[in-house]
């Protein structure tokens, strides 16, 4: 019985990494917004589908140029396959403000061990900061949209 317990438990687990890492390839360290477009088309899919309302651009117009968005996410994660395109496509229209990709294994840890210091646990991680102090993080969602909840953490 322990032995069918534990088959069972490893085809499950391969199953779901199976299933979350479907691209044959996963990105692992900084990584440039063109590259990652360029080299993972779910990414790329999704943003080029995204548009912002009018309202969502003033509100990123409005965001301090000193305003740094660091994004900690798996080429392997659905969540971040939904919502990192969203982000790029928001710091597109301010290439001003200061921005880092930084792509995790399926450990959610990377060779720098900057995940690890900024204490991941979840993909996507927006870790948004403001000369130097943690304003707030998204963690997997938003809990309104990333621009609203981003002006609200700036908003404080």
């Amino acid at each position: 019985m322990k032995t069918f317990r534990a088959i069972i438990s490893s085809a499950l687990l391969l199953f779901t990494l199976t299933a979350c890492a479907h691209d044959d390839k996963v990105a692992v360290g900084i990584i440039s917004t063109d590259e990652l477009l360029a080299q993972y088309a779910d990414f790329s899919q999704v943003f080029q589908q995204v548009d912002l309302t009018e309202q969502e651009l003033a509100q990123v117009r409005s965001w301090p140029d000193k305003l740094q968005i660091t994004t900690y996410f798996g080429t392997w994660c659905h969540d971040s396959q939904r919502e990192v395109p969203k982000m790029l496509k928001i710091l597109a229209l301010r290439p001003e403000l200061s921005s880092q990709l930084i792509a995790l294994d399926l450990n959610k840890s990377e060779p720098q061990g900057k995940a690890s210091d900024a204490g991941i646990a979840f993909t996507p991680t927006f870790v948004i900061t403001l000369d130097g102090q943690e304003l707030g993080r998204i963690v997997e969602r938003p809990e309104t949209s990333l621009v609203a909840d981003i002006s609200a953490f700036i908003a404080g």
